[in-house]
């Protein structure tokens, strides 16, 4: 997950205006609906990830979708 989100900075440091494209798309209150039902299906696959880490114990407890959203996908303490 780490490795996602740091490619993510990367790609927007990299190529700005394709990020712009990319963000004007996909962070707005008015989505096409296709895009929205892809969207959706890609915040799922995450959530599922991080339920399956946390279930392996490579990921602490919490609410998959905050854990998701801090990026605090630490294992937890032993």
């Amino acid at each position: 997950m780490r490795a996602l989100g740091l490619g993510f900075v990367r790609y927007a440091l990299r190529h700005p205006r394709r990020f712009e494209l990319v963000r004007s798309r996909v962070f707005t209150p008015t989505r096409d609906p296709r895009l929205r039902e892809r969207l959706d299906g890609i915040d799922r696959a995450f959530t599922e990830l991080v339920v399956a880490d946390q279930a392996a114990g490579r990921v602490g407890p919490g609410d998959p979708e905050l854990v998701l959203l801090s990026g605090h996908i630490n294992p937890p303490a032993q």
